[in-house]
């Protein structure tokens, strides 16, 4: 259809027929019915009619054959014909119309997100040439609430600068201001300077104009912020001071917090994390109530990123966790993406680099799908710097250049110290620089940098560099003291303690044990408070051996839990070698296996700490090889200081780089050499005492049983699965027996299931078991519950779904004698009989919101009453609950409390459906033909191979429990001692299957849908309303229902 050939339909519509495709247009290209009737005046009977004239005429069509009544527009240049149509009246009648809807939709909070961001859509189409801009303004306001501030930017911005080219009238300057100051509180952390400039120049010169007060002194505020930026300190003070000054005068509550927080952040930028954090806490006032106003959240996380930098570890990830569980929540995808960055900028502060990748990973993530250039350009080097300390410099100077590269316009300054780590091992290693970050370049800017936090950092690595290439001892010296110095004063305790082991190494390199002592001692009280292994276990030495002990008892520890990592070869040792390394005081510790199990006479560095990928190719060339392989050739461990025996050592050490204690333990095991554990240090002498040999021997002894085990558990894997490849399966009821005895199966997915399983059943944490109907939810909350410490106590099993609404509530609470009709007695309820023990709730996400409500009273507060009684009665029990619904989405459509989805999604623990699993296909046949057999008094004792390729070409949509009946019938129609009639019981059941389904094959659209919503009646014995009627199961409207109904002739 063309222009003038709709034009002409749509002329002959009448008024409410063409108001209605005005306000699908505004809406965009799909709507929904829904939505049209709650905005339009028109009845839906009419609409109905209208929608299929529409869609006859080839100008609406169908979006979603599983949603009913979403609409969109055939053709886009039809929503540009109806815009044409439509006069400026008519537009402001239906923008308000349809503004009035979504901002009744904010209120609601159904999906406030979704409301804003249509409603901000919706403003800017509703914007024309001569608009006085308060619509574009309402849409950036709008992504700022639902934290899109990047996306707010350019809306601001484009006020801004056509404001600002052009005479302005009426309300157009207050706009204008408004959107100055808005677009600077956002645009100070990410914008370019230059930009900044003229903006904030241009705003202080309105706000002057106008005696708007406050407004500049925010924007007083904001400068000082962009000159700290530019490292111009003094300017920075000059504009601070106005800010203040102004402020002082206004009595405006508000106008106070956001200059407190504006200040807070350049008495950050400056370094004064102290006084930073001082700033913010005193403009939050209770932490705790965490709010989620854009701003408020910025300075949440700020926080917690300054308790991070001030050893407040709890603080800092306690405070980061809360934004981000409460973004989450609420769907601030963007938000949520931060709070994962700053939760891995704490830990990365903490030295717990391996929990701090996951929340790299997700910030980066998110970042992509949020476009979030700013988020990019501050987590990208930090993934730089988590892999440059696994030794992969070639990947660290590969991600840090692709964030730097986000923000290649902007004048920031990188904030953190570990920053300077990345590019100092570039430098040591003679990689190509950064661009723009060079290593020298970048600490001598720094040098004169108004940071005292990044200054006193730089200072450091000066020190550590000038040292490496023989400065003068006491230039050394004093660039070490200055260092201490200013992060102290920082109130940055880590940095401050990094630089004072620097300081005792230097003292140790000029033969001052006492002053080396006396300084270690007083980082180890510090980091003790903060995180024990904050402490380089390599200077352990230089510790009372009262603190040596307890970082042995706690690596032992450590030692035990990291068998759990087995059969991961990988990462089991990778843990091994990084307890080896704190517990014995090593800087670099290793450990080699043999090539080729032994045969060959070549080690392999496994597992590594501390080796760069030049040391560890070093270790692998045949001079190193002989001299490892002569060392252990006679099974006996090797512990040498330069006291001792230098040769070894300088030969092992090389380039200069001179080791002072070393030791190599071999891996011994039916008294063939299989592997070594070596541990060195290169700046103390006599890491291990004699003491120490026994367990380090010990420990050496259950290494290589373990990594024996694993070569037994791989070649048994092996036979197992050369076994399965046999022709027939013999069934026998004396199977090897496990902890989950059962449960069959030993597919990967399967054991991942128990290995959750085994986890969580000690503690008293809630379960949630997801997974279609058929996969065994049941069973694994009976698992839970007997290898919990409440197995001798009741388990309860509750099918919610077996229930009507109004027995619910009396099964679960209970009644007293009359309470209603037929209570003829009092009955306990099922919180009661549980008592102690377990409660299975078993498809929870057929509760009503009514039940949900009393439910999380009794999880938080352990208290209930029975069904007419006030008596409050107690209970403790453990929650188990399995659903085969997707929660979330209930959650998102409002059908299921937020607040109990997160109260019972503590440990989830995901069955996959049996087409998924099909490797546990086999033993699950065998276990079923094996119980029918005997059930049935069979003696059937094989499963033909050609039976188990029909069961494993099958899709079993009722997994585990369907394929127990197709056996159970198999059986029963089998002769005794012949393999099973699979083959042609198959055939039967999904013929059988598919006739119970219906052949949809040759019905129109419409008889689907009326046989469809005949079977949803039935089922819900033609209930339409409620919470269980057919409209909610269908998801319609009741009244939409109503004429559905009508129009298919369904009464």
């Amino acid at each position: 259809m063309n222009k003038n050939d709709f034009r002409a339909f749509f002329d002959k519509l009448d008024e409410q027929e063409q108001d209605v495709l005005h306000i699908a247009t505004l809406i965009g290209y799909t709507f929904s019915l829904d939505n049209i009737l709650d905005i339009a005046d028109i009845k839906p009977s009419k609409l109905l009619g209208l929608a299929d004239k529409l869609i006859d005429q080839g100008v609406l069509k169908n979006k979603s054959k599983s949603v009913k009544g979403l609409f969109s527009f055939r053709f886009k240049r039809m929503i540009i014909y109806v815009a044409e149509f439509m006069t400026d009246e008519k537009r402001s009648l239906h923008v308000k119309q349809i503004a009035d809807y979504l901002e009744r939709e904010l209120q609601t909070g159904s999906d406030a997100n979704k409301a804003a961001s249509a409603l901000s859509t919706l403003y800017l189409q509703s914007e024309t040439k001569n608009t006085d801009f308060h619509h574009t303004k309402k849409a950036a306001d709008l992504m700022v609430t639902i934290h899109k501030a990047e996306d707010a930017l350019p809306l601001y911005n484009k006020i801004i600068k056509r404001l600002s080219a052009r005479k302005r009238i009426g309300m157009e300057n207050s706009i204008l201001l408004e959107s100055i100051v808005s677009f600077s509180m956002i645009a100070i952390y990410v914008r370019p300077v230059d930009e900044l400039s003229k903006i904030l120049k241009d705003g202080i010169d309105l706000a002057e104009s106008l005696q708007n007060k406050r407004a500049l002194a925010i924007l007083e505020i904001c400068f000082c912020i962009l000159f700290r930026r530019k490292g111009l300190g003094a300017d920075a003070a000059t504009h601070q001071e106005r800010g203040g000054q102004l402020t002082q005068t206004i009595d405006d509550l508000n106008l106070k917090k956001n200059v407190s927080r504006l200040v807070a952040l350049s008495h950050f930028l400056e370094g004064r994390i102290s006084d930073a954090i001082h700033l913010y806490e005193q403009s939050l006032g209770k932490i705790e109530e965490i709010s989620l106003v854009l701003s408020d959240t910025w300075s949440y996380l700020m926080l917690a990123w300054s308790y991070g930098i001030a050893g407040k570890i709890g603080r800092g990830l306690g405070l980061a966790q809360a934004v981000l569980e409460r973004s989450v929540r609420k769907g601030l995808t963007r938000t949520e993406a931060y709070a994962h960055g700053i939760i891995a900028l704490v830990l990365v502060e903490a030295g717990r680099l391996d929990q701090a990748e996951s929340h790299v990973d997700q910030a980066i993530s998110l970042g992509k799908q949020n476009s979030s250039p700013f988020l990019l350009y501050m987590m990208k080097p930090c993934k730089g710097y988590l892999l440059c300390m696994k030794g992969d410099l070639k990947g660290a100077r590969g991600f840090s250049k692709k964030g730097l590269e986000q923000l290649t316009d902007t004048i920031i300054q990188y904030p953190c110290p570990w920053f300077l780590e990345l590019i100092y091992k570039l430098y040591r290693y003679k990689w190509k620089a950064l661009p723009n970050h060079a290593f020298r370049a970048e600490i001598e800017r720094l040098q004169n940098w108004p940071n005292k936090y990044l200054k006193g950092a730089a200072l450091r690595y000066l020190a550590v560099t000038e040292a490496s290439q023989a400065a003068e001892n006491r230039h050394v010296l004093a660039l070490l003291q200055e260092s201490y110095q200013l992060l102290s004063d920082a109130g940055a305790p880590i940095e401050a303690g990094k630089t004072q082991l620097e300081l005792a190494r230097y003292h140790i390199e000029y033969g001052d044990m006492a002053k080396a002592r006396s300084i270690a001692q007083e980082v180890y009280q510090t980091y003790s408070g903060i995180d024990e292994s904050l402490f380089p276990s390599h200077m352990s030495n230089l510790i009372p051996r009262e603190s040596k002990e307890h970082i042995k008892d706690r690596g032992l520890s450590e030692i035990v839990k990291a068998i759990d990592l087995l059969p991961d070869i990988e990462k089991y040792l990778g843990r091994i070698v990084t307890i080896l390394t704190d517990l014995f005081g090593a800087e670099r510790s290793a450990i080699l296996l043999k090539d080729g199990n032994g045969s060959l006479n070549r080690f392999k560095m496994i597992a590594t700490r501390n080796f760069t990928p030049e040391e560890i190719d070093q270790y692998q060339t045949p001079e190193k090889q002989a001299i490892l392989l002569d060392a252990v050739k006679n099974s006996e461990f090797v512990l040498i200081s330069t006291r001792e025996d230098p040769t070894l050592l300088n030969e092992l050490g090389g380039n200069g780089m001179t080791i002072r204690s070393l030791a190599l333990f071999p891996l011994t095991l039916d008294n063939v050499v299989n592997g070594v554990i070596y541990l060195d240090n290169r700046l103390l002498s006599g890491i291990l005492s004699k003491n120490d040999v026994m367990l380090l021997r010990n420990i050496a002894i259950q290494l290589s049983i373990a990594i024996k085990s694993l070569d037994i558990y791989s070649k048994s894997r092996a036979a197992e699965m050369s076994q399965m490849e046999d022709q027939t399966i013999n069934v026998s009821s004396d199977d090897i027996e496990t902890p989950f005895s059962h449960i069959v199966g030993k597919s990967k997915a399967i054991v991942e299931v128990m290995t959750q399983t085994k986890i969580v059943a000690g503690t008293d944490a809630t379960v949630l078991v997801h997974g279609d109907t058929g996969v065994g939810k049941e069973l694994i909350a009976h698992s839970v519950h007997r290898l919990s410490k409440r197995s001798d106590k009741p388990f309860v099993i509750v099918n919610v779904s077996a229930l009507t609404p109004s027995l619910i509530e009396s099964e679960l609470f209970g009644h007293e004698k009359g309470a209603f009709t037929g209570a003829d007695a009092a009955k306990p309820g099922r919180f009661e009989l549980a008592n102690g023990g377990s409660l299975f709730l078993d498809e929870i996400g057929e509760l009503s919101m009514a039940v949900q409500v009393k439910l999380l009273r009794v999880l938080q507060e352990g208290t209930f009453e029975r069904v007419g009684s006030n008596r409050t009665m107690k209970t403790e029990f453990r929650l188990i609950a399995a659903t085969n619904k997707n929660l979330k989405e209930l959650v998102a459509r409002g059908e299921f409390r937020s607040d109990l989805f997160y109260r019972i999604n503590s440990f989830p623990i995901h069955i996959p459906p049996l087409r998924e699993r099909r490797a546990d296909i086999q033993d699950l046949a065998a276990h079923f033909v094996n119980k029918y057999s005997k059930k049935n008094g069979k003696k059937i004792k094989q499963v033909s191979s050609s039976a188990l390729k029909q069961l494993e070409r099958y899709s079993w949509p009722g997994n585990v429990r369907e394929l127990e009946h197709v056996i159970e019938k198999a059986v029963i129609l089998s002769d005794d001692d012949e393999a099973l009639l699979i083959d042609n019981l198959l055939a039967f059941h999904t013929e059988t299957i598919s006739k119970e389904s219906g052949d949809d094959s040759f019905m129109t659209l419409e008889e689907i849908e009326r046989n469809h919503m005949l079977r949803v009646l039935d089922h819900t014995k033609w209930r339409v309303r409620g919470e269980n009627g057919a409209a909610k199961i269908l998801g319609l409207k009741p009244t939409t229902m109503d004429f559905r109904m009508k129009k298919l002739g369904i009464k």
